[in-house]
């Protein structure tokens, strides 16, 4: 039987009451599965039909460098294979052809058959080889190994027409489902709590009212691997947020972290939070001296850098095993050879990293609101970026943190500072995208703090705000990715997006209103 003065479990944290939100009380696990699966069903549901160009119909995009990786690694070899390469240019050459021919009806010069073989010979090289890495005669990817590494058994079992934009919304629904799960272990370790519903209201709006939605659907190289490395992060976040909090569970933190790491490098930034974590879940509410809690974050903190160092290592020799250097990623040498003209000549004047990229690239991170109008008239986007809490405008919950300030929202911004401060040096600010998509790896800390903004509860306002969310990024999904969204173009527009917001402002507000009238009986009830 519990006494009063009994010491909480070593490793544990302790809950601190929040009686001030509803549904504090953490679901069963199995409840807490079943609601993941069902978020991640309905939102992978949308992503498959976007990414099917809503008949299900899943094609391989143009850029699929990751499964040419995949296959290399089958192959046992990191160059890509000139098999892999010319089997594409095959695939793509009907297109090619087909393009030549409407420019050549058009009015164009009329061309040999040579110029004409040339001619599509050249365009077929630019998109099979584009933003690839060309490095003593072989042909590399600079990404990182993760995502080509959890391509190699759909590779292996389907071979290289398997389709990237499938496997990216499939990863795309399992991250939802991830974080559900992480915002209720956040909200049963007492850090971020909750109420359900706005546990589900955040899923959504990752799913929907955040760069993820588009990227989940659209495939192709850059996206896919923000996909898959965010899932990664999503798992490590998981296991630091562990009821139990054991050596173990850091350990695994770590190689979830790790692999993150080898998705994207600059995930490595994020770091300074799941160590300022360690010490917050290890301290608790403990009332012995911070001396008592050194050794056990100790063993915690070894636990989790251990793997996270090696991923590092990997890293390193995967570099080396590419371009004979530890510290070549291979950026570099992708702009010089098959980059895009555009980032050139920065990098060859400042770099990959520099303080002259913080201007622009805070202009197109926060405040920038341009709207230009494509080729056809429409309302479009800046495909340099426009402001997150414009894309996104539940993150205006940030500027309301101090209402719900805590030293888990130190750790936070501890983790999100840090990493935003390095996106803001690199050279590019993700170009072509709609919304800052570089600080996707940062979204799960941003939403847990803004459950924090919003005091773990679903207002009128914060429903207003996620709904504006969804329809902003369904405007530039539809923009984006313009062959997936080609049946429905003539019918997403700004007026049919405005009036589906009132339709859904208005029914939420009349079930704010039904739900005030019902607790209003409730109270008059127990009054009498």
């Amino acid at each position: 039987m519990a006494t009063a003065g009994r010491k909480p479990t070593r490793g544990r944290t302790p809950r601190p009451a929040h009686p001030d939100v509803d549904g504090l009380r953490s679901p069963s696990p199995v409840r807490v599965a079943a609601v993941a699966l069902v978020l991640s069903a309905a939102s992978g549901f949308v992503y498959l039909l976007v990414a099917g160009n809503f008949r299900f119909d899943f094609r391989q995009s143009d850029t699929p460098h990751h499964i040419y990786m995949a296959d290399a690694l089958l192959h046992g070899q990191l160059a890509i294979r000139p098999e892999a390469l010319q089997w594409k240019m095959d695939r793509l050459r009907p297109l090619r052809e087909a393009s030549v021919n409407r420019r050549t009806e058009a009015g164009a010069t009329p061309l040999t058959p040579a110029a004409r073989a040339a001619l599509i010979d050249k365009e077929l090289r630019q998109i099979v080889y584009h933003d690839f890495a060309l490095w003593n005669g072989k042909v590399y990817g600079y990404w990182g190994p993760l995502t080509a590494v959890a391509m190699v058994p759909l590779v292996a079992l389907f071979g290289l027409g398997v389709s990237d934009t499938l496997i990216g919304a499939l990863f795309g629904a399992a991250n939802v489902g991830l974080f559900y799960w992480l915002l209720c272990r956040a909200n049963r370790a007492g850090l971020c709590p909750t109420s359900g519903s706005c546990r589900v209201a955040l899923a959504l709006l990752l799913a929907f009212g955040t760069s993820h939605f588009w990227l989940a659907c659209a495939g192709q190289i850059w996206f896919t691997v923000q996909i898959v490395t965010l899932g990664a992060l999503l798992l490590a976040l998981i296991a630091a947020f562990s009821p139990t909090n054991r050596t173990r569970d850091w350990l695994l933190c770590g190689v979830f972290f790790g692999a993150a790491i080898l998705g994207r490098s600059v995930v490595a930034t994020l770091g300074l939070f799941f160590l300022a974590l360690i010490w917050i879940r290890v301290r608790g509410g403990r009332a012995e001296p911070a001396s008592a809690s050194v050794a056990p974050a100790l063993r915690r903190a070894i636990a989790f850098c251990v793997p996270a160092a090696l991923a590092v290592g990997v890293q390193g020799l995967y570099n080396h095993g590419r371009f004979g250097s530890f510290s070549e990623s291979g950026v570099g040498i992708q702009i010089r050879t098959r980059g895009h003209p555009r980032f050139l000549e920065s990098y060859e004047k400042y770099g990959t990293f520099a303080l002259h990229y913080v201007p622009e690239n805070f202009k197109y991170y926060f405040w920038n609101c341009t709207f230009p109008t494509d080729t056809h008239g429409r309302l479009s986007y800046d495909p340099n970026g426009n402001s997150i809490f414009l894309m996104t405008p539940p993150l205006l919950y940030l500027f309301l943190l101090w209402r719900r300030w805590s030293v888990f929202a130190a750790a936070a911004l501890l983790g999100v500072i840090p990493l935003a401060a390095v996106l803001l040096c690199f050279n590019g600010s993700g170009w072509v995208q709609f919304g800052p998509r570089y600080l996707l790896d940062a979204t799960p800390l941003l939403l847990l703090l803004v459950a924090l903004g919003m005091r773990g509860r679903i207002t009128y306002v914060s429903y207003v705000l996620v709904v504006l969310a969804v329809a902003m990024q369904v405007f530039g999904a539809s923009r984006m990715l313009r062959l997936q969204f080609a049946t429905l173009a003539d019918s997403i527009t700004v007026r049919s997006l405005l009036a589906a917001v009132v339709v859904l402002l208005t029914g939420g507000g009349v079930l704010v209103g039904l739900a005030f009238l019902r607790r209003r009986r409730r109270r008059a009830v127990a009054v009498s």
